[in-house]
């Protein structure tokens, strides 16, 4: 009987018992097929090792609550730079602080100076805690953006500057 108690424990441990995170597999699936494409369609159209800034910035790890979703990029992508994660306070990461916090022209301005070629703006769970900044700053990346790609749930956003 012991050692089938303990098979049984070392199976459970070893298989995990049911979760938030495997009772809603086929969003999950849903969420990760989104990022997939909309990454690559960044990708296609973009050249490789180009530079994307995240915005809204957040240190690393970021607030509660995200899943590090800001994260898809470095997931999906072979060949583009992203500004996400930088640790929380670092040198890099008080500069897109710093940079995020200018006026729209000036932001650009030091953005495409640090070589960056577009802005990935993440609304999945930012949107409703910043929802006038998120907002004032999509306004004025749709007078200029180049290019704009939408993912499919239309929770993320690329211009190309």
């Amino acid at each position: 009987i012991m050692v089938m108690l303990i098979f049984v424990i070392g199976y459970l441990e070893a298989v995990g018992m049911p979760n938030r995170l495997s009772n809603d597999f086929a969003e999950n699936k849903r969420l990760y097929e989104n990022d997939k494409k909309f990454v690559e369609e960044i990708e296609n159209y973009l050249p490789k090792q180009s530079k994307i800034f995240i915005y809204p910035v957040f240190g690393f790890p970021e607030v509660r609550g995200d899943w590090y979703r800001s994260v898809s990029g470095y997931l999906h992508s072979n060949d583009l730079i992203f500004s996400y994660p930088t640790p929380k306070n670092r040198k890099s990461h008080l500069w897109q602080k710093e940079v995020s916090e200018l006026e729209f022209d000036k932001f650009i301005f030091e953005i495409k100076k640090a070589g960056f070629s577009g802005v990935w703006v993440e609304k999945y769970f930012y949107y409703n805690m910043f929802v006038d900044e998120v907002s004032k700053m999509e306004e004025n990346l749709k007078k200029i953006g180049k290019k704009v790609i939408i993912s499919n749930d239309q929770k993320l956003v690329f211009y190309e500057i």
